[in-house]
């Protein structure tokens, strides 16, 4: 079983949720990963920062330091 650091290190690394958030949601669903991202997904929807949106844009932010 994943320790909570390493659930939050993973929800992070592939949404790019804020840690505090994550954190909380973890303990409002209990340490369900699968619930956590799902909540925090349907979150992120209503306000219109999706995070596969968030993830492209940072990867084109990157892209851009880079010079590529």
């Amino acid at each position: 079983m994943k320790t909570q650091i390493e659930q939050i290190k993973n929800i992070r690394n592939q949404y790019g949720f804020p840690v505090w958030l994550i954190n909380e949601a973890l303990k409002y669903y209990n340490n369900d990963e699968d619930k956590v991202v799902e909540r925090l997904i349907k979150i992120y929807n209503a306000i219109g920062d999706h995070p596969n949106v968030v993830i492209k844009r940072n990867i084109e932010k990157f892209k851009k330091e880079i010079g590529k």
